[in-house]
């Protein structure tokens, strides 16, 4: 019953290291609260009622003639619990320093291999450093052997050059020179007798131009003589027919105004004389009216 009654003194001791672990009070409390089986309004009416069954195991009462008491079952499988949760945390806490342990395992592995890998590199620069050396020295040596080449091309070519220079090439230009001038002989020679051929062929060619130029002069004179005393002649006839035509014309038109002026003089005859006719009867008329009436009063006068 002591061990009972002391429960929530180890149920305190028990959340202490809960607390002091920090980063794993979350995980321990999830398992406690999943590992409880009775609800805290449960536990805490049986704490109070812990007290009375003390009192009365206390006054005389024979624990071992009763059955147990709900709470002290309740309070033996509380503490069953407990345990298992303390195992549980002590597994928990074995498992994280396993963790722990591998993972300082890791990281000195790690270290181990990041110190091979950079021994290893320090060992590749160093064998890079002598391969770049090696390399360098033998491309001084190639390089000197090439400038030693170079220069022995160099000499042959200067030996060749002097050779060309001074022996060969002025004697090639002597040769070219005279051949030259030979050309220009020739050249000459053959533009002088094409001169004088085109002088000849150009004197013969002008005095057969001259010829033609008279002689076409010549003609063409005479064509436009032609030419000209047959327009005159063409003209006169032309002259001559329009003479003709105008004398005919004049004689049509002096006819033609005669009988005009006769027609009119005809006709202003005769309208002249429709007048007098007219005036003649009018006068005719009168005289015999006159002569009526003259009468008439002859006869009157004698009755």
């Amino acid at each position: 019953m002591t061990k009972a009654l002391s429960n929530p003194a180890q149920k305190h001791a028990l959340s202490t290291p809960t607390k002091a672990s920090g980063g794993h009070q979350s995980s321990i409390k999830t398992v406690e609260e999943s590992s409880s089986p009775a609800p805290l309004h449960t536990l805490g009416h049986s704490l109070l009622e812990e007290p009375k069954s003390n009192m009365s195991s206390i006054k005389g009462t024979p624990s071992h003639t009763a059955s147990p008491h709900p709470a002290v079952k309740a309070m033996e499988e509380r503490a069953k619990q407990r345990a298992e949760r303390r195992r549980e945390i002590e597994e928990m806490k074995r498992k994280r320093e396993e963790e722990k342990l591998a993972e300082l395992q890791a990281a000195e592995e790690e270290r181990q291999r990041k110190e091979e890998a950079e021994k290893q590199a320090l060992l590749e620069k160093k064998r890079e450093e002598k391969r770049l050396q090696r390399q360098k020295e033998l491309e001084k040596q190639k390089s000197l052997e090439r400038r030693q080449q170079l220069q022995t091309k160099a000499d042959e070519h200067y030996q060749k050059f002097l050779l060309k220079k001074r022996g060969l090439k002025p004697w090639k230009r002597l040769l070219e020179h005279s051949k030259h001038n030979v050309q220009l002989a020739e050249g000459h020679h053959d533009s002088s007798l094409l001169r004088r051929c085109l002088l000849s062929w150009q004197q013969i060619a002008n005095d057969s131009l001259s010829e033609r130029t008279a002689s076409a002069a010549e003609l063409y004179h005479h064509t436009l003589l032609r030419r000209c005393l047959s327009n005159w002649l063409k003209c006169k006839d032309y002259t001559s027919i329009l003479e003709e035509k105008a004398g005919r014309f004049y004689r049509a038109s002096l006819v033609k105004k005669t009988f005009l002026a006769l027609l009119n003089y005809i006709t202003e005859e005769k309208i002249a004389m429709w007048d007098k006719q007219k005036i003649a009867a009018e006068h005719n008329q009168r005289r015999i009216v006159l002569t009526t009436f003259g009468r008439g009063e002859d006869s009157q006068n004698d009755e």
